[in-house]
């Protein structure tokens, strides 16, 4: 007597996430729109995530994560300086997952910057 074997289930199939453009850094101006545009693949479709100096953004208020054509795309804004920073995606999905990432740069306005300075054996560095 030949044992009873159940039907194997078909192995699922499918790709882990890869970045085929990956986030860039930018530098924008205070009060500007930043932008930062990915285009990710994977089977399934990955579920992606956005982080700020490695804390998950909620698209909400001055942040916007949008999919226009083929290009997943965070959009920041009013930028202000505190903006700047580090900011990443994560691609996931059961097959794996990808992360890039790059900084934003907020170049300040600055009118009528006042320093006063007493600098002893270092350099100092100011710019707007």
């Amino acid at each position: 007597m030949v044992p009873f074997a159940a039907p194997s289930e078909p192995e699922p199939t499918g790709t882990p996430p890869e970045f085929i453009i990956t986030v860039k850094t930018c530098q924008v101006k205070e009060g500007e729109t930043a932008e930062f545009t990915c285009q990710v693949t994977g089977e399934p479709t990955p579920d992606l995530t956005w982080y700020y100096n490695n804390q998950e953004l909620e698209g909400t208020g001055r942040y916007t994560m949008v999919q226009r054509d083929q290009l997943q795309v965070l959009e920041v804004y009013d930028v202000v300086p505190v903006d700047g920073g580090e900011y990443q995606v994560t691609a996931k999905n059961p097959f794996g997952q990808a992360t890039c990432g790059a900084s934003l740069e907020v170049i300040g306005n600055c009118p009528g910057l006042e320093v006063n300075v007493l600098v002893l054996g270092g350099k100092l560095v100011c710019y707007c």
